[in-house]
């Protein structure tokens, strides 16, 4: 995480003024707190499970296949219907995500700029 942090962190100086100009402040730090978390916290357990869950489905289809070798007939066509669904979702899950990112970016931005004004807000409180 350490290093995905310092390479975004020296990238996003030299980006081009247009990139600060459209893209608000709490996007860009909605974007280095939710990457820094998703390596940190997430990326290890969900890997786990992955290795967990593929396991699982490489046992069961050969234990379902040595007991009904009809099984594996079948598994083709519903491998297909599996990898359709799966298309879908992942097209779903990735605007939703989008749209999670988005809707996070105005409080990231009002954080910001709050505390870039805390010597402000503190003198009228």
């Amino acid at each position: 995480a350490k290093k995905l942090h310092d390479s975004m962190l020296k990238q996003v100086p030299w980006a081009p003024q247009s990139f600060f100009d459209t893209t608000p402040a709490g996007r860009i730090l909605n974007r280095f707190s939710g990457d820094v978390y998703t390596v940190d916290e997430t990326l290890m357990p969900t890997l786990a499970s992955l290795l967990l869950q593929v396991f699982s489905v490489v046992g069961t289809i050969a234990v379902i296949a040595s007991a009904t070798p009809l099984f594996l007939t079948l598994l083709l066509p519903l491998s297909l219907v599996y990898a359709y669904t799966q298309r879908y979702y992942v097209s779903t899950s990735r605007e939703l995500q989008r749209l999670n990112s988005a809707s996070r970016s105005p409080i990231f931005a009002q954080f910001s700029e709050a505390l870039s004004g805390a010597v402000t807000i503190r003198a009228y409180a």
